[in-house]
C-alpha cells in the first residue's frame, strides 16, 4: 500500500467529476483524469469531503472501513461439533 502511494504521489493527475462526501466508496465516473489513475482509486472510501473539480490528492481516499461503528455484527466461534453464534 505504501509503495502504491508512493507511485501515485509522483504522478497524479484526477480531479472530482461531483461533489464526493466523507464515507463515499467512489467508482470511476466520479473522477475525471488519467485512465490508469482512475482505476486505481475505484472502490476506495473518501476520508474527507472533495469538491467538483479539485484535485485529488491520495491522502483523500483510503481502503474502506471492514465495519463500521454501532454496526451489529454475527460472531461465530466453531470448534468441533460445537457452534456459537
Amino acid at each position: 500500500m505504501i509503495a502504491l502511494v508512493a507511485a501515485m504521489a509522483l504522478s497524479f493527475d484526477v480531479t472530482a467529476a461531483r461533489p464526493i462526501a466523507r464515507g463515499t466508496i467512489v467508482v470511476a465516473e466520479d473522477f475525471v483524469g488519467d485512465h490508469d489513475d482512475v482505476a486505481l482509486l475505484v472502490g476506495m472510501e473518501a476520508q474527507r469531503p472533495i469538491f467538483k473539480g479539485r484535485e485529488v490528492n491520495p491522502d483523500d481516499l483510503s481502503t474502506p472501513t471492514a465495519v463500521r461503528r454501532q454496526s451489529t455484527v454475527m460472531v461465530l466461534f466453531t470448534r468441533g461439533s460445537l457452534t456459537l453464534q
